[in-house]
């Protein structure tokens, strides 16, 4: 989706929360990107920061991950998929989105 609607004005962004501190996740996680070939922008939590907190608090992960959100064009969340997400039911809500000007 990323690639598809980018000129659109779509943004990707991926944060990974797992625990910074755990020995060679930065390896693994610029592994993980490379093989998906992913072009989107990666976050990661900073050493010091709680994995747990995040993901119980600040990203409301119901049903755990994987977890996607959309937010309009002013940066409100319009909707958010926990646990098993589906971008094929995703993409409408994109559209409608980047449809609104």
């Amino acid at each position: 989706m990323h690639e598809k609607y980018a000129k659109d004005g779509l943004a990707v962004v991926s944060l990974n929360i797992d625990d910074p501190e755990e020995k060679g996740i930065e390896d693994k996680t610029r592994d993980f990107l490379a093989k998906k070939h992913a072009t989107l922008t990666n976050l990661a939590l900073a050493k010091g920061e709680d994995y747990k907190d995040w993901y119980d608090n600040k990203l409301n992960l119901t049903e755990g991950l994987p977890s996607a959100a959309v937010f309009d064009r002013q940066g409100k969340l319009v909707q958010q998929y926990n646990g098993k997400v589906d971008y094929a039911k995703i993409e409408p809500v994109v559209v409608e989105q980047l449809q609104r000007k």
